[in-house]
């Protein structure tokens, strides 16, 4: 039996999900979705394109919201643009 290995296998939904709207994610929690909305997030990368601090500091915002963005950001096997939130900083808020 031949074995085709296809190094671009799951590439598609590996980014793909980042521009799904959120309120179609099976992943995310209706909390999730709801918060999301109501900071006026369509898509993860919308958020992901967002410095932390900002939506940190809206009104809808909760570290459990967060925790649930980290969470789904796992499940898709994305440890990538886990770092990328946890690295990026706004010097504007840093000495405020």
């Amino acid at each position: 039996m031949n074995v085709i290995y296809n190094e671009n296998f799951g590439q598609e939904d590996h980014e793909s999900f980042l521009d799904e709207p959120i309120r179609d994610l099976v992943l995310a929690s209706e909390t999730f979705k709801l918060r999301a909305a109501l900071m006026g997030y369509k898509t993860i990368r919308e958020i992901l394109n967002t410095d932390k601090a900002i939506y940190q500091n809206q009104e809808d915002y909760t570290q459990n919201w967060f925790n649930e963005l980290i969470f789904i950001l796992h499940l898709k096997k994305r440890p990538d643009l886990v770092e990328k939130i946890n690295s990026r900083f706004d010097e504007r808020h840093l000495w405020n």
